[in-house]
């Protein structure tokens, strides 16, 4: 009888840990992707300032 209890725990213990590597996956995930888009805003961003500083140098 407590070998099933200490089974149903240990299942139990598993699956939860598998739920929070998973979820802690996804975030990291998540902010590769964020970090990934932030990067190619800001190269436009500096593209654009640039392009500004070149047209009112020709005005």
């Amino acid at each position: 009888m407590a070998d099933v209890l200490l089974f149903h725990a240990i299942d139990k213990l598993i699956g939860k840990l598998g739920s929070m590597v998973a979820e802690s996956w996804n975030m990291r995930h998540d902010l590769e992707k964020l970090v990934e888009n932030m990067s190619e805003i800001k190269a436009v961003v500096l593209d654009a300032e640039e392009q500004q500083s070149i047209n009112n140098h020709q005005v």
